[in-house]
């Protein structure tokens, strides 16, 4: 290297340390407060192994509030002492074709229900207006019958080791929710049926359209055993 190329480098060092000192004295580094997370520093805390106090949280809007909630979930889960509700559910599946819908089981996942009608469900909740007017069962299914002397509705408890078809070219057909229960859902003529299932048994509801959702998702909460 060069006399020239070396005075050069020399004073391009000296311009450059010249030039960040004049900037460090305009700009000099601000002085912040870092702040960490309230989760950062639990997980800090738990790492090093220092104990930490839990924060009071439950003041009294929030003690309020807690009962509150927890009244909802006590009333709800008395409203649900349905055995044939509480049971655990088989999922069911469709086959849709152009003129009907076909409801059908895996075997494997119902291999262990009943092949025989064992238990007997009916209705708890009746309508205003319905009385009782029959419950015949045999081995294979259980059909209970309100009437208000001019319409029906009508429950019935099947086995799980058929299929089902439904109309699909003339009638309205969705699935509904009731918590984690799937209700197939038709309607004709002003009659709605819903179909749905346990672990043990299949189950259709049959009634008039004038009946609110409120009314139907009653009828279905009540599905009590039948004490001969």
């Amino acid at each position: 290297m060069t006399e020239k190329e070396i005075s050069g480098q020399k004073k391009l060092k000296s311009a450059l340390g010249q030039y960040e000192l004049s900037f460090e004295e305009k700009y000099p580094p601000a002085q912040i407060e870092i702040k960490y997370s309230q989760k950062y520093t639990k997980k800090i805390n738990k790492l090093i192994g220092k104990k930490y106090e839990r924060p009071v949280f439950f003041y009294t809007v929030a003690k309020r509030v807690a009962v509150i909630f927890f009244a909802i979930i006590i009333s709800f889960s008395v409203s649900m002492t349905v055995s044939a509700i509480r049971e655990p559910i088989v999922e069911f599946f469709t086959n849709i074709y152009e003129k009907f819908i076909e409801i059908f089981y895996y075997e494997d996942d119902i291999s262990e229900a009943p092949t025989e009608i064992k238990t007997v469900y009916t209705l708890g909740h009746i309508p205003n207006g319905y009385k009782l007017e029959s419950i015949v069962f045999d081995d294979i299914r259980a059909i209970t019958t309100l009437s208000n002397g001019e319409s029906q509705i009508v429950f019935s408890q099947y086995l799980l080791n058929g299929k089902t078809a439904l109309d699909n070219e003339t009638s309205n057909f969705e699935y509904v929710y009731l918590n984690d229960l799937k209700i197939a859902v038709t309607e004709k003529n002003g009659i709605k049926t819903l179909y749905w299932n346990t672990d043990e048994y299949a189950f259709k509801l049959i009634f008039n359209i004038e009946f609110s959702n409120q009314e139907y998702i009653a009828m279905i909460n009540s599905i009590i055993k039948y004490e001969k």
